[in-house]
């Protein structure tokens, strides 16, 4: 099983950076092929206009990075409810002092209520574990092994 869904994912992240046609039936499924269960294109237009009223905070690139439901959605496999982002603590600090910090249920984050974005940074979900040296959290990630 778990042989299966690495397959998966590996054909899934493969067909996206190059020019293989990658059936279902590679995995042992049906006659269908992935690209067959990507959402309707009238459900893929709400997804286009989270994204695109995103686009318009012009975030700095580099300083955030897209979480949760959006890698998805951002591909039309799924339709999201908002963009959940993780930024760094230079975009936190200007983020908040603009639009504010609210804490609900323990977690620390920024509301962007009109246009469904969600912020988070190193420690929103409790108390962040103490770190030993001063690198990014993007460069902490780059290095972790999975």
């Amino acid at each position: 099983m778990i042989r299966k869904i690495i397959l998966s994912l590996l054909f899934f992240v493969m067909s996206f950076f190059s020019n293989y046609s990658l059936c279902n039936d590679i995995l042992e499924s049906e006659d269908s092929c992935w690209w067959e269960h990507m959402i309707s294109p009238e459900l893929a237009h709400k997804n286009k206009e989270k994204f695109d009223a995103f686009r318009a905070l012009a975030l700095p690139l580099g300083q955030y990075f897209i979480t949760g439901g959006g890698p998805l959605g951002i591909r039309d496999l799924r339709v999201i409810n908002d963009i959940d982002i993780v930024v760094s603590n230079e975009l936190w600090n200007s983020l908040s002092a603009q639009y504010g910090v609210v804490v609900t249920n323990g977690i620390t984050k920024i509301v962007f209520s009109n246009i469904n974005v969600e912020a988070f940074r190193e420690g929103s979900f409790g108390a962040a574990e103490e770190i030993s040296d001063n690198r990014r959290v993007k460069d902490r990630m780059v290095a972790s092994k999975f």
